[in-house]
Formats: structure tokens, sequence, C-alpha cells
């Protein structure tokens, strides 16, 4: 569906796999981390970290963004991964929106 949706932008990727093994191996200027971080364990959450500081280069955005409310299904909160996401050495916070309802964060690779 996201491929027909997505079919009059050319630039735009669909890509469908297991972060962070199926991240394509190019260089991004954009990162969208929207309701997927959290649902990763611990390890995969620094994996996923590390190869996306690797594919990044200085001015890159990053957008985080995920529903507040826990959930069994997750082995961490919207909370627990902004705050990983926050203390990254390689990013610099440009923006934070959170509402009642979600975490909304904006970095800067460095």
């Amino acid at each position: 569906m996201a491929r027909r949706r997505l079919v009059d932008f050319p630039k735009v990727e669909v890509v469908r796999g297991a972060i962070p093994d199926a991240i394509p191996d190019r260089e991004y200027d954009l990162v969208v981390a929207s309701e997927i971080l959290y649902y990763l364990d611990g390890p995969r959450l620094a994996e996923t970290l590390d190869v996306l500081h690797s594919l990044t280069r200085p001015g890159t955005r990053v957008v985080a963004v995920h529903w507040r409310p826990a959930g069994p299904e997750r082995p961490f909160t919207a909370a627990e991964v902004h705050g990983l996401v926050r203390r990254q050495g390689w990013l610099s916070p440009m923006l934070s929106a959170p509402t009642d309802d979600y975490l909304l964060d904006v970095l800067e690779r460095r």
C-alpha cells in the first residue's frame, strides 16, 4: 500500500524488513523513526542507533515520534527511547514538541 501511495515520489523508497539489518547502506539526509524504536530490545536499539550514526552526515535531521502510553509488547516507553536518542553524542536537539499523547523530537547530526 505504501509503494502504491508513493509512486509519484521517485526519490522515496519503501523498504520492508527488520531494523537495523534492512536499512539500506547509503547516506541519508532525513531519518524518521515513528512508532518503531520502542519495539526494539536493548541491543537492537543500540545497534540501530549505531547504524543510523554511520549512515548520516552532519546536518542530517532525525525525527523521533512515539506514543506515550506504555504497552506490554514494547520493551521501552516513549520517554525511555527519546531520552536515549537525546543522549546520543552525535545528535544535537533542534526541537521538542511533546503532547499528552506522544513525544516528538527533531535532532540534527553533528
